[in-house]
């Protein structure tokens, strides 16, 4: 069969800080991909167009005819209505039930399948990464929020909002007043960037201060892992608390469902790879019931940045072939 016969599907994961879109072939390879800032704060019409831009410079760039694209798969942060490819509340991106698949289609002229970014990451992982081989598996994906996703009986698992994984919004310190209650308000990026610039503008040390020249809002993961792995101690303590408070929630999740495995995704995870998941596993362990949990895997993901792109393509294959 000559290459240009066969049909690639096209994935973008969008974040709410970054977004990305790969061409992926039925090897579950990505064999080009593009990355560009999401900027949400222009409205949600500019981000679709972007992603359209995005999705044409792709499959360009990987030498690809428009009708050797079969689809486009999406993974977005937010709880999804699956039937009506509806974004029903993504508050890093500010949108509120808005009708993605059918802006998408107008855009790209090309069948769209969205889910949640998390959900197709995970799938991603499941089919090609660290969870292959587990039919059950939990991912937590650490970036500008906390998302998270489920795989049971070796399908991505919805629960009858659509919502089910969401476990960034687990509540772990009840009482704590608003916007401190939840994992996300404590160990998110940005949550672990408010608390190193808030102590280290208290005169707190930390090598954080020279790497960003001063300016704290230029803290990024990459910033983040360089100070914990270089041995920055308030780097270390605030970021390990954050892995701690995740793996307490992991640990419920686990215990509630019986999982035999956890894969961490995200910018910090990523950039931070086995410390960040040593840090978790940590947590789990000490927090699981009962002991025969404890042999839990605990991972960072396999793929990579590739993960959200792979497994929305993948996850826009499996469901535009059963329609």
């Amino acid at each position: 069969m000559s290459s240009d016969t066969l049909l690639f599907h096209i994935g973008v994961d969008l974040g709410g800080t970054n977004m990305s879109a790969a061409v992926v072939d039925f090897n579950n390879r990505a064999i080009r991909a593009v990355r560009r800032k999401t900027r949400a704060h222009l409205g949600h019409e500019s981000v679709l167009e972007r992603i359209g831009e995005m999705v044409t410079l792709v499959r360009k760039e990987a030498g690809l005819k428009r009708r050797q694209i079969a689809g486009i798969g999406i993974g977005i942060p937010s709880p999804i209505d699956i039937e009506n490819g509806i974004a029903l509340d993504a508050p890093n991106l500010g949108w509120k039930h808005l009708e993605i698949s059918k802006f998408l289609e107008e855009i790209t002229g090309l069948t769209v399948a969205i889910d949640n970014d998390v959900n197709v990451a995970l799938y991603g992982e499941v089919k090609a990464g660290a969870a292959v081989g587990f039919e059950d598996a939990l991912g937590i994906w650490t970036g500008t929020g906390v998302g998270g996703g489920l795989v049971l009986s070796g399908r991505l698992y919805y629960g009858h909002f659509f919502t089910a994984g969401e476990i960034g919004h687990t509540v772990i310190l009840p009482g704590s007043g608003l916007g401190r209650e939840r994992l996300e308000d404590i160990a998110s990026r940005a949550a672990i960037v408010r608390t190193l610039r808030d102590l280290i503008q208290r005169s707190h040390t930390s090598m954080i201060y020279e790497m960003v020249k001063g300016d704290l809002d230029q803290i990024k993961s990459k910033v983040l892992a360089k100070a914990v792995l270089g041995g920055d101690q308030l780097a270390i303590r605030v970021v390990r608390e954050a892995a701690r408070f995740t793996g307490i929630v992991a640990a419920n999740f686990v215990t509630v469902l019986s999982l035999p495995c956890v894969v961490l995704g995200g910018g910090l995870p990523t950039e931070l790879g086995s410390t960040w998941a040593e840090w978790v596993r940590e947590s789990v362990v000490e927090h699981v019931w009962p002991d025969e949990l404890r042999k839990v895997k605990v991972a960072t993901t396999k793929l990579g940045d590739d993960s959200g792109t792979i497994g929305a393509a993948i996850v826009a294959r499996e469901r535009l072939a059963s329609e």
